[in-house]
């Protein structure tokens, strides 16, 4: 036959280039089955929440546990949370799964088991609450957990508690916030003894003032009989004695105690201002006759008893 070549029965590129792709595609097609869904990351609808997402533990699927505190170290709560959502990524059909929904106990702790069975039918969970921005930590392991059939089971445990920078702000705000307290009621305390000691100058015209910041020495020279003639005094927690004939000065050691000192002998400048004390110092309780603790100018008395003379009321 002319012009007719015999075919080379050797290698031949682009037929193998052909038969490999065919290969590899039949390959693909067989080992991703029809209509998988790829494994997508847990998204919050929530802006606010914090999400924490997890793979499964291999071996540990007789249950989910979730155990967290809001707590501190000294059972105080620290944050309030609206609710708690577990969501779970299916492990055939793909696609996130709510699980499981919880609103927060007063106290701040939880420990409950969320899937009873069969927790490898995830292969991921995630957990969603709405907490601020790096307040929690979070965990998980496996662990033996008794059942009510004195069996164990191997569960997968989620594990959250108060973050340690958390509690040094919340310590750190408590601090500042205690501290402005504090600064308000100095300055608060600062702006009524100005006015006592307004008032207590006035009282004490023609004499040498001690004052409300000297009133614990004050209360303490009163307490000796050793006020000093030409001088008035501010004391406070002045308690009337045997109808108004007598004064003690009451010293508070706590919320609901108190001492007095040895009650010492006064005099009044005058009758009004005698009337103005008694009527302000004494009340009766179940048919007892108490003093009132009052803040007065004391006046020393004359030689040769000394005997303090009350010469008006502060408050």
């Amino acid at each position: 036959m002319k012009n007719c070549k015999k075919m080379n029965a050797g290698f031949v590129p682009h037929i193998f280039a052909i038969a490999l792709v065919t290969m590899l595609t039949a390959t693909t097609l067989w080992a991703k089955p029809k209509n998988a869904v790829e494994y997508s990351p847990f998204k919050s609808e929530n802006p606010n929440a914090t999400v924490f997402e997890c793979e499964y533990i291999k071996g540990y699927d007789d249950g989910l546990i979730l155990i967290g505190n809001f707590q501190d170290d000294y059972g105080n709560k620290l944050l309030e949370c609206s609710s708690i959502a577990i969501y779970g990524w299916k492990k055939k059909k793909g696609g996130w799964e709510k699980l499981w929904e919880y609103q927060p106990k007063e106290n701040g702790y939880i420990k409950t088991r969320i899937l009873n069975d069969d927790s490898d039918r995830y292969t991921h969970y995630a957990m969603e609450v709405e907490v601020p921005e790096n307040s929690l930590t979070f965990s998980t392991q496996g662990q033996r957990i008794s059942n009510d059939f004195g069996f164990e089971d191997s569960c997968m445990v989620i594990s959250f508690s108060i973050s340690q920078d958390y509690k040094k702000l919340i310590s750190e705000k408590r601090a500042a916030e205690e501290a402005e307290q504090k600064r308000l009621a100095a300055e608060e305390k600062a702006k009524q003894n100005a006015a006592r000691d307004a008032k207590g100058k006035e009282i004490a015209k023609g004499y040498v003032y001690h004052g409300i910041e000297e009133d614990a020495r004050n209360c303490k020279l009163f307490a000796s009989k050793a006020l000093e003639e030409g001088h008035a005094y501010c004391i406070s927690g002045f308690v009337l004695k045997y109808g108004g004939s007598m004064a003690a000065i009451e010293y508070a050691d706590g919320f609901l105690f108190s001492s007095q000192s040895s009650a010492v002998s006064v005099e009044y400048i005058n009758q009004k201002v005698k009337g103005e004390i008694v009527e302000a110092g004494l009340t009766s309780f179940f048919g007892q006759t108490l003093g009132v603790p009052l803040t007065v100018v004391v006046a020393g008395g004359k030689a040769p008893l000394h005997t303090p003379i009350v010469i008006g009321l502060i408050e």
